[in-house]
């Protein structure tokens, strides 16, 4: 009995060594364990209700320090369509540059260097989709990750709702450097009940929202061409220290009705924050207004 007692503790004392020889191999040289292959496989693996392929995949690791590693990921012809039929894609070229900490807690994305994603078709039905069991969890996720640069295309994307079907193409860049550094676009053509219209808009933006922390500034100018009707606008928002400020100014110009066109210029805004509260509980807007409206 002793013996056996002996000999179980020995094995786990084996398997425990060798569980922490395995790890401290892993946080010192990733690269000896993170191949193309064991990727390529792992994601079969455990993506399997999302049924990827592709026809080429190559994946390296290389260790910043003992706890924080980078990873580069590329991809060509990377197909998924998941089981509950929420979400299938193509992609032409996918490439992805990320650095991970390894807290004790887990593994933390801290930032997105690069992400590259070209669709040569996408589609999203948003009618089989669950909501997540961890929402909070998946928000607090994207807002503690970085992200430094990207370029998202999807020329021929489809979108399904329980009330509209819209399809097109999207575009999403974000490019350091530039005065405006984040744009997005997007060209649909969207049907409902009433029939069929285009849907055009295009967004441009410098902001620190992709940053990884708390924000301090937005600067958008966007505008949206729905059919006949039209949209333009702009905003400046500031986070300060114990309030929010903003001014802007928008267009809207209706297709039916009396009204030719609202203006708003000058508008100008505060939401003081208190000193337990992370969201205003008030907010002052004011702003000069015109309004256009039709004779008989």
């Amino acid at each position: 009995m002793r013996r056996g007692l002996m000999l179980a503790a020995s094995a786990a004392a084996i398997l425990f060594a060798g569980a922490l020889l395995a790890a401290a191999v892993f946080l010192a040289r990733p690269g000896l364990l993170l191949t193309s292959r064991s990727v390529g496989a792992a994601l079969k693996r455990f993506g399997a209700d999302f049924s990827p392929r592709w026809s080429s995949l190559r994946f390296s690791a290389d260790a910043l320090t003992l706890r924080r590693h980078r990873y580069n990921l590329s991809a060509t012809d990377f197909c998924v369509a998941d089981r509950q039929g929420v979400f299938s894609g193509c992609f032409s070229k996918i490439e992805l540059s990320a650095v991970v900490f390894y807290s004790v807690r887990g593994p933390v994305v801290e930032r997105i260097e690069d992400l590259v994603a070209l669709a040569r078709s996408a589609r999203l039905d948003l009618r089989r989709l669950k909501a997540p069991e961890a929402p909070g969890v998946f928000a607090e996720a994207l807002r503690s990750t970085s992200v430094d640069a990207l370029r998202l295309e999807a020329p021929s994307f489809s979108l399904i709702s329980s009330q509209k079907a819209a399809s097109g193409s999207l575009l999403a860049v974000l490019a350091p450097g530039a005065l405006r550094p984040f744009f997005v676009s997007a060209d649909l053509l969207v049907g409902d009940s009433a029939g069929e219209r285009r849907l055009k808009a295009d967004l441009t933006a410098d902001t620190d929202l992709l940053g990884g922390g708390a924000w301090t500034h937005i600067d958008v100018i966007g505008r949206v061409d729905y059919g006949a009707e039209r949209a333009r606008g702009a905003l400046r928002l500031r986070r300060e220290a114990r309030r929010y400020a903003g001014s802007g100014s928008c267009e809207i110009i209706p297709s039916e009705g009396p009204l030719r066109a609202l203006r708003l210029t000058s508008c100008e805004g505060t939401a003081p924050l208190s000193v337990a509260a992370a969201q205003p509980s008030a907010a002052e807007l004011s702003c000069r207004y015109e309004l256009v409206l039709s004779t008989p």
